[in-house]
């Protein structure tokens, strides 16, 4: 029985920091979020408030 943290951490595995860093790159809000947490040097949140990609993927 998984519960939602061990599901989190499953699919973060799917995704490593690999040296992309600009919103183009990303196929979803999700690995967005990602990179922006967990890589440096990411180009993807602009305004600075913890939101990646805002006009093409993370438009809440």
């Amino acid at each position: 029985m998984a519960n939602s943290n061990s599901e989190e951490k499953e699919s973060d595995e799917n995704y490593r920091c690999d040296g992309r860093v600009w919103c183009s790159e990303m196929t979803s809000c999700d690995e967005a979020t990602y990179f922006t947490r967990n890589c440096p040097g990411t180009k993807m949140d602009g305004d600075g408030d913890g939101i990646p990609c805002e006009s093409q993927w993370c438009s809440w």
